[in-house]
């Protein structure tokens, strides 16, 4: 899942995720935004501008947050 933040999921519909030893489908919910639901039912969108990640939002059962990349 670390390449998510590397680069931008073109033509890739999973990723594997160390954690729960699983590949996780990756869903494409808009120009340049991906979905990622993990299997304990958190989920993630990552942004991109052309080609670079800019925004991580991450929901977790107790808590929102997001990863913004600063200049």
């Amino acid at each position: 899942m670390l390449s998510l933040y590397s680069m931008e999921a073109l033509n890739v519909d999973k990723v594997y995720s160390d954690i729960f030893e699983t590949f996780i489908v990756i869903q494409k919910t808009g120009e340049h935004r991906y979905k990622i639901t993990l299997p304990d039912g958190n989920y993630n969108y990552y942004n991109y501008k052309q080609g670079v990640l800019t925004l991580v939002e991450v929901h977790q059962s107790l808590y929102s947050a997001n990863i913004v990349l600063a200049n």
